[in-house]
């Protein structure tokens, strides 16, 4: 946990305030994620996602995510020059989304908009591709959302049989990965959200998918880190995971 500690410039004012808004009963981390660039860290903590600049090593500020539940996933991406988008999950089923600048923007930022309908139980991955977002919950479904316009494009209702625990979207974009409590992960079209494959790939808890340009790594609650290859399907074309 970041504790109470304070480093580098901060204000003494901006120390007082930020006690007074986010300190109380901050235990535990439920999520990290950096900027594009390597150079801010958002950390998602009990009730409130603290800042680090990582040139400085320094803490400079929070969202102001309002929640009265945790805030369990992160997911950051860039939206221009020099401007954050930070979208944050919640326990309570509900998905904030802010914006922050890439430099000197200290303090506490409040929500730009929220996302709805919402699901119907916490919110435990999201995975973000420019305007594009996936949120999946503890409700089962996946949900793909416009940001641009802040609407949700496709629902899929059951598109696990356990909560949806993780997502990853992935490079080229027309693809994207999730997993599941029970330790299936499915692979899917972004356009529409159309299933592609299942496979059942550990004996516990899917909580984390990574990819690169070749592969995807899945981390489990069975202690094991499996690794995954895309092949097309000699019949049908289809690129499936082995």
């Amino acid at each position: 946990s970041s504790g109470q500690v304070f480093s580098g410039g901060t204000s003494h004012a901006l120390k007082n305030e930020m006690q007074d808004h986010f300190w109380a009963k901050e235990y535990q981390i439920n999520d990290i994620s950096l900027s594009q660039y390597g150079t801010l860290l958002f950390c998602a903590t009990s009730r409130s996602v603290q800042i680090w600049d990582l040139r400085k090593m320094q803490w400079i500020g929070a969202l102001n995510v309002g929640y009265q539940a945790n805030v369990l996933c992160l997911a950051v991406n860039d939206i221009e020059f020099e401007k954050i988008r930070i979208i944050c999950g919640s326990q309570d089923q509900s998905i904030k989304g802010f914006e922050v600048k890439e430099e000197n923007d200290y303090g506490v930022h409040h929500s730009h908009f929220s996302l709805s309908p919402p699901h119907y139980d916490a919110i435990q991955a999201l995975a973000i591709s420019d305007n594009t977002l996936f949120s999946g919950s503890r409700d089962m479904s996946i949900k793909k959302w416009d940001l641009k316009h802040q609407v949700v494009e496709h629902s899929v209702y059951q598109a696990h049989k356990d909560w949806v625990c993780s997502l990853n979207v992935l490079q080229g974009n027309d693809k994207f990965v999730s997993g599941c409590r029970s330790g299936y992960i499915k692979l899917w079209l972004s356009n529409k959200c159309e299933m592609l494959e299942e496979v059942r790939a550990h004996g516990s808890s899917i909580n984390s998918i990574a990819s690169n340009s070749s592969l995807i790594f899945t981390a489990s609650s069975d202690c094991t880190v499996g690794v995954w290859r895309m092949i097309k399907e000699k019949h049908s074309g289809l690129r499936v995971l082995r």
